[in-house]
């Protein structure tokens, strides 16, 4: 703590007081004339600041608006890439009139007495299952691109893809073409499927029943 010594205007007395003393209204002990401040003490006065209360507050109180964090960064990027409910309705309206015009062609062909599709059954059980493997590798590659962990499912659990592309995607025309080739292909071509997987079982029983020697050629049924 500093001392300020006061000298009287008067009687040049030397009076020494504490710096937080109130000077105002201060007296000399000797003569009585009031004493008056250092200039040095009254230019330290003038040149400190006022605190206000505006100049306590925080910056982001004071400027009325708060830093957004990086969630809520990613929250507004992917609500603005997330389609309009008008441009998503748009979509969903054409793709079901595709689905509607060409699931019923699809229909008279493949179930209609006279239909191509109907008469040509082994052409259906030869390019049937092809076109709907690449129509899975398709829905795979989609699921892939919105996230592994969806990919990797329609890759391991089976009929997985459909799952996802009914309830997961949002790609409209996907479903609406797939579901086509579903209602013209997907009988015969699950036929093709079962026995499929009826031979490679066989050939795997075959491995094991010989103890892995080797494999029996095993006809399809």
């Amino acid at each position: 703590m500093a001392d300020i010594e006061l000298k009287c205007p008067k009687c040049a007395k030397i009076v020494t007081v504490s710096e937080f003393a109130d000077l105002d209204g201060m007296t000399c002990n000797a003569c009585g004339e009031q004493l008056k401040k250092p200039e040095s003490t009254a230019k330290k006065e003038k040149q400190k600041p006022s605190l206000k209360l505006a100049d306590l507050q925080p910056e982001a109180e004071t400027s009325g608006s708060i830093e957004p964090t990086k969630w809520q960064i990613s929250q507004d990027a992917a609500k603005k890439k997330r389609p309009k409910p008008k441009f998503e309705m748009t979509h969903l309206l054409w793709s079901s009139i595709i689905f509607l015009v060409l699931g019923g062609i699809m229909g008279y062909l493949r179930y209609a007495p006279d239909g191509f599709l109907a008469t040509n059954k082994d052409l259906v059980r030869t390019y049937g299952p092809i076109i709907l493997l690449t129509m899975h590798i398709i829905i795979v590659l989609g699921a892939f691109k919105d996230s592994v962990f969806q990919g990797v499912l329609c890759l391991l659990i089976p009929l997985y893809s459909m799952y996802y592309l009914f309830n997961v995607s949002d790609n409209f025309y996907l479903r609406a073409v797939t579901a086509v080739f579903l209602i013209g292909l997907g009988q015969d071509s699950a036929i093709v499927f079962s026995e499929w997987s009826q031979v490679a079982f066989n050939y795997v029983n075959d491995f094991i029943s010989s103890g892995g020697g080797g494999l029996q050629s095993v006809p399809r049924k």
